[in-house]
């Protein structure tokens, strides 16, 4: 009698279980990161989108931007450069099809979709992210944090860490200067605009270690560069990058 109740009471919680599940789908569906269409669960993007978003598998040189020499970290142009990254990964282009779900993460509190996004980079850097000893976030002025509640970068580097087991150290690196946004400014500009803008808070968590810094999207570079020139004057053995997405130029 006892089993058979139990198996009752089972079977009703499963079914209940599945009921409640249908209700939030009719009330909360998904919907894709990009467009705002409704999409099965489990889903980050619709169809469409997924076939008009460029997902990157190529690298590209570390230095400027363009596609890489094979079996390098940068093209033909900045191959005599030096530049303290030795990789970049990231996972799809910034462009006109994808910069909706990117304007949203950066400023319209889509947060729901993080943990999605950090699978990608997972998945799209798991080489640069293999023999990781930290994972950095680009960090934000606390003038301009204060102002977006988040820093999106940090929400970033959480989540790839939480995945990979990787610890990340979001106030390691700090951005001490309140420098004009990045948007706009031409190569040299950025360059200008960033450099000696950022600090190490502890520099006996970056001696030695193999950094990987997380940003949301890298455009020519600048910001990614800074951020390892101050990461490599304290002694950091190697630092890579992965971001969500680039800008190609």
């Amino acid at each position: 009698m006892r089993r058979y109740i139990t198996g009752s009471l089972t079977g009703f919680l499963l079914l209940l279980r599945a009921v409640v599940s249908k209700i939030c789908d009719a009330l909360f569906p998904d919907i894709c990161a990009n467009c705002r269409t409704i999409i099965p669960r489990g889903k980050v993007v619709c169809d469409a989108c997924t076939r008009a978003i460029r997902f990157l598998w190529e690298d590209f040189c570390v230095v400027c931007g363009a596609v890489a020499q094979r079996h390098t970290n940068t093209c033909a142009g900045c191959a005599a450069r030096p530049t303290h990254i030795s990789a970049i990964n990231s996972v799809f282009v910034y462009d006109e099809c994808s910069k909706n779900m990117v304007l949203r993460l950066k400023f319209g509190d889509d947060l729901f979709h993080v943990r999605a996004y950090a699978r990608w980079m997972c998945e799209r850097g798991k080489a640069v992210l293999e023999g990781a000893d930290i994972l950095v976030p680009v960090p934000m002025h606390r003038v301009r944090l204060m102002h977006r509640k988040y820093n999106q970068a940090a929400l970033l580097a959480q989540a790839v860490g939480k995945l990979r087991k990787i610890p990340t150290e979001v106030l390691l690196l700090k951005k001490s200067k309140d420098t004009p946004p990045q948007h706009g400014l031409a190569a040299t500009a950025r360059r200008k605009n960033v450099c000696a803008s950022f600090t190490v808070a502890d520099t006996d968590k970056v001696r030695g270690k193999v950094i990987v810094l997380i940003d949301d999207v890298i455009t020519t570079g600048a910001t990614i560069a800074a951020c390892a020139s101050a990461l490599a004057d304290t002694g950091a053995r190697e630092i890579r990058a992965v971001t969500l997405c680039r800008t190609l130029l």
